[in-house]
């Protein structure tokens, strides 16, 4: 998880410099909204990273019974479950960007 966070953090960085870029080129702010989501996501893409560490640091401490492992194995799979929904929003911002603004 970690691995991934990092690589798209990167990704996400060249993305918001490539719009600030358009940005400048048509010398307006017109990238406002899509530059708060992509800011929301990576913070939401750290958020997960952290979750994942909790869970794996707490799971052997609140681990007793079947019950309690089937909650946090469900909870470990919301946490990729919402980390791939937000790397495929990412990835299509990315494609949907039109170079000639």
């Amino acid at each position: 998880m970690g691995v991934v966070v990092t690589i798209t953090l990167a990704s996400v960085a060249n993305l918001y410099l490539a719009l600030n870029g358009l940005e400048d080129r048509v010398d307006r702010p017109i990238f406002i909204k899509t530059k708060s989501h992509i800011r929301h996501s990576a913070y939401m893409l750290i958020a997960m990273l952290v979750c994942s560490l909790v869970l794996v640091v707490l799971k052997p401490l609140i681990v007793c019974g079947e019950r309690s492992a089937a909650f946090v194995n469900g909870a470990s799979i919301t946490v990729v479950w919402i980390s791939i929904l937000i790397l495929i929003d990412l990835t299509k911002a990315a494609f949907n960007l039109d170079p000639r603004v």
